[in-house]
């Protein structure tokens, strides 16, 4: 059977490791979808080099290749 996986992507306004509440509600339904034996991982955005807008190849935007949370695999996530 394939383990059913769930990412929680957060918006706090915080950078790791200062505390979020963002983060702490994620936690908590991540634990109640553990219940279910589904595997999840909690990402702030805010640590992460997201740009806002549009650009036309986001793959080059991103120093030519795409990345991701460690649950995805490398061909499913381009930003």
């Amino acid at each position: 059977m394939t383990t059913l996986r769930a990412l929680a992507l957060t918006c706090s306004l915080k950078k790791s490791p200062a505390p979020s509440s963002a983060e702490k509600l994620a936690r908590e339904i991540l634990t109640a979808l553990a219940d279910h034996s589904v595997d999840g991982e909690v990402v702030r955005v805010v640590d992460h080099d997201v740009r806002f807008g549009v650009s036309t190849d986001e793959v080059t935007a991103t120093s030519g290749r795409p990345s991701g949370p460690s649950c995805w695999t490398p061909t499913s996530l381009y930003w």
